[in-house]
């Protein structure tokens, strides 16, 4: 799945706001995958767009929301046959109803125009997946359509007239049941939010993929965060489940049970933990991929567990998931081990919260062996050091290739947008009237210098901290050589530097 272009004519902040993803001088170009990146200050409308995109394409399942005006065209490969969806919605002021008309467009130039402003499955992403850093309460609405207003017919007059009825009537619990729309329940919906609290789960998926093939093209780099985490292999993981006979969902946990060889389980009550021992039965990763239909078949299966209705039981069925890995041995120093005090394996959850995120964040592009979705990382780089974040691009290139994807990333990195075209980037800002617009990049910014970027998209002013700016600004203005030449030990190379040389040179001058 490729986009193509956006436009959204009056949404929130969105105001006639044209988008191309398909600009020319992309370094994706000639790949199957399509990476571009949403960027701009706080507050500039990046989660906005991202959020309205998902909500429109989820309209184009139920028929049911999105309701404003915007045009969609997008790209699907197909099974190798690629097809162009366009996709209008509008007012129609005669008939005073939204919309929608769509097209299809085939490689040998044929159209179909689509009457239902239901989309058929084959014409729709075969998956929309969002991850988020930040608050996942509204992405949350709009994946589980609680956004969808529904449309109720006028109250009467006397309801109207009476504040109790009105109050009533009003109040979210007296909907009518038979106005919620029909096709939410007819249909899975291909929308899923990878949220925080199952990074475990992200992490297991991805290091059971990588396992099964660590030689690939798209695997080695997990090789590489293993090791920038101290990891020397992953050496297996376990489940807890709580069990009530009666009540609990058991097919996930009876399809283990029917894994050769069987995994390893102890039963205190009502919990089982069900052991895989990695190091002992390497080819358990497959077997296990295979039962779940990969690595991102065995994620959701996961996460429904996790998120298993406790309406009986009181708590989910899949209670915790466990890693265990092999750490590095490391080189005694002065006849002492150092950190001899950790075992040779662990848990996962004795690394770094900065460590198990940038271990769980690169595992996830493993884990999704999907093809024609669209993929949303809102921040990935959050809580990463500067090395990671100059990693980040380069591990997701041998990760995505090969599949028909296209990855919206949106990010506050100046390192990270150094390694893509501005063809791949779209800056956003707030404009005097409050709309967002798009900023044009009139400057290539490959392997340009991060702080240019700070200072020209991010709006810093200078790509020094505030604080020593201020500081020398303020050393430079009372012009005391004394003060200056020991300022020049303490400061690096660069700018700073260059200014309290030449001011010196121009104080020692005028002292001749």
């Amino acid at each position: 799945m490729k986009l193509i272009r956006l436009y959204i004519k009056d949404h929130l902040l969105l105001h006639d706001l044209n988008l191309r993803f398909d600009r020319d001088g992309r370094l994706d170009e000639k790949e199957s995958y399509r990476l571009d990146f949403l960027v701009g200050v706080n507050g500039s409308g990046k989660s906005t767009l991202l959020r309205t995109l998902v909500e429109i394409f989820a309209s184009l399942q139920t028929g049911e929301g999105a309701e404003y005006h915007y045009e969609l065209e997008y790209e699907l490969e197909n099974k190798g046959q690629p097809i162009k969806v366009t996709v209008r919605k509008y007012w129609e002021t005669g008939l005073e109803a939204w919309r929608v008309i769509s097209s299809v467009q085939r490689p040998d130039g044929s159209q179909e125009d689509l009457e239902n402003p239901v989309v058929d499955r084959q014409y729709r992403p075969e998956g929309i997946v969002v991850y988020t850093t930040g608050s996942e309460e509204e992405w949350d609405n709009i994946l589980n359509h609680r956004y969808l207003a529904m449309d109720n017919s006028p109250a009467d007059k006397k309801i109207l007239d009476d504040i109790k009825k009105r109050f009533v009537y009003e109040t979210p619990a007296q909907m009518d049941q038979n106005e919620i729309n029909e096709p939410l329940a007819q249909e899975e919906m291909p929308f899923l939010l990878l949220r925080s609290s199952t990074l475990n789960a992200i992490t297991l998926c991805g290091l059971l993929r990588y396992l099964i093939d660590p030689e690939s093209v798209n695997h080695q780099p997990l090789a590489g965060v293993l090791d920038a985490v101290g990891i020397e292999n992953f050496a297996g993981f376990s489940l807890r489940f709580r069990i009530y006979d009666r009540l609990s969902n058991k097919s996930f946990y009876e399809k283990l049970l029917d894994l050769e060889p069987r995994p390893r389980i102890l039963q205190q009550a009502s919990d089982r933990l069900v052991v895989f021992e990695i190091n002992k039965d390497p080819r358990a990763a497959k077997r296990l991929l295979d039962q779940f239909n990969g690595a991102f078949g065995l994620f959701k299966t996961l996460d429904a567990q996790l998120d298993d209705d406790p309406t009986h039981t009181g708590s989910p069925t899949l209670q915790d998931i466990n890693l265990f890995l092999q750490r590095k041995s490391i080189e005694p120093v002065d006849g002492e081990i150092a950190n001899a005090h950790i075992p040779s394996v662990f848990l996962l959850d004795w690394l770094s919260d900065g460590e198990r995120a940038f271990l769980g964040r690169m595992a996830l592009l493993a884990m999704l062996d999907m093809q024609d979705s669209l993929i949303i990382l809102d921040e990935p780089e959050a809580h990463f050091n500067d090395f990671w974040k100059r990693e980040i691009i380069n591990i997701a290139d041998k990760m995505l290739s090969g599949k028909y994807n296209h990855v919206l990333v949106t990010t506050h990195s100046s390192i990270m947008l150094s390694d893509v075209t501005e063809s791949q980037v779209t800056l956003l800002s707030k404009n005097s009237q409050g709309w967002s617009e798009e900023v044009v990049i009139r400057t290539p910014i490959l392997a340009v210098d991060p702080s240019d970027i700070m200072v020209d998209w991010f709006e810093t002013k200078k790509s020094v901290g505030a604080y020593a700016t201020r500081y020398l600004s303020e050393a430079l203005e009372r012009g005391n050589q004394e003060e200056l030449r020991k300022l020049l030990e303490q400061i690096g190379p660069g700018y700073w530097r260059y200014r309290i040389q030449d001011r010196l040179e121009e104080l020692d001058d005028s002292s001749r």
